[in-house]
């Protein structure tokens, strides 16, 4: 006769009971209503289970029943029977980030007014993927990070009521994390080949935005020098060693606007500004002969 804990479905046994003239089942009326004064409209079986189920609300069961001499009783109420069947609401703040950054978090927030929240089924994942199965506990109200490897998460969160209603919930949008240097490529990656100048082209792609300030470059004589870039260069433009002989490397370094920075060296140059040496074997002579000759 009744039941405050919230379920899906409440059901209960109607039994009517008469000493004496006995029962007219034609009389026998319930109806499942929130209004504990509505007419009863459904015929039902003494001693038979009626199920109430959908729409989450407190509900009442009213009958009426009379005997066979005449005698009734008009809309008898239940005591409450509470039924849930909404699911919790799941609430990310923010529900997803478009703007790059070295790690990403989000406020995690789990409400529900009728069974309340059963806190042992709450669980999130961050997955490059919105399919995942999220299997992280978390506590209502807590904000959870995301940092590490670079790419684009979304936060999946699960929780269910008290009356096993359950809410999946994916963010809107993803989280943007960047946690790894620019990419740094040349046009021509070294070159063999002896030339007066060498040149070649330097291209910087980044996930994050490219911090253009941090655009450096030097030319070093070893693969492995120490020496800093400190020439400014501009992303996807030529840059040209064009003295000195000998192996020449490209040394680069490009940050992000999220402090993610590369240093790259090239493969070797080779470059060639020396002349070549001539030697004369003798170098002139200053004895008169009838011919001269020298080695070259």
């Amino acid at each position: 006769n009744g039941n405050s804990t919230y379920q899906k479905s409440q059901t209960s046994k109607i039994t009517v009971n008469d000493n004496h003239s006995g029962g007219d089942t034609s009389t026998y009326k319930y109806i499942w209503s929130t209004d504990t004064n509505a007419n009863p409209t459904t015929s039902f079986t003494s001693g038979s289970s009626y199920t109430k189920d959908g729409v989450t609300g407190d509900y009442y069961i009213v009958a009426t029943a009379c005997d066979l001499a005449g005698n009734c009783t008009t809309k008898q109420a239940s005591n409450v029977f509470k039924i849930d069947n909404t699911k919790p609401t799941i609430t990310l703040t923010p529900d997803g980030n478009n703007t790059w950054s070295t790690s990403q978090s989000s406020k995690i927030t789990v409400s529900d007014d009728h069974s309340g929240g059963d806190t042992s089924t709450y669980k999130y994942i961050w997955s490059e993927t919105n399919t995942a199965t999220a299997n992280i506990s978390f506590t209502n109200n807590e904000t959870v990070t995301k940092d590490g490897v670079t790419g684009e998460y979304y936060l999946i969160v699960r929780a269910c009521d008290k009356a096993g209603n359950c809410e999946d919930k994916v963010s809107t949008s993803a989280f943007k994390i960047s946690n790894s240097g620019p990419e740094i490529t040349f046009g021509t990656d070294g070159n063999n080949t002896y030339a007066k100048s060498q040149s070649t082209t330097i291209n910087v792609s980044s996930v994050a935005p490219i911090d253009t300030s941090t655009l450096k470059y030097v030319w070093v004589e070893s693969a492995t020098s120490t020496t800093n870039p400190t020439e400014t260069f501009t992303n996807g433009g030529t840059v040209t060693r064009n003295s000195g002989t000998g192996n020449y490397y490209l040394k680069v370094r490009a940050c992000d606007t999220l402090g993610n920075c590369t240093t790259k060296t090239s493969n070797v140059f080779k470059l060639d500004n020396e002349a070549p040496v001539v030697t004369l074997t003798p170098d002139g002579n200053n004895t008169w002969s009838t011919s001269q000759s020298s080695k070259i």
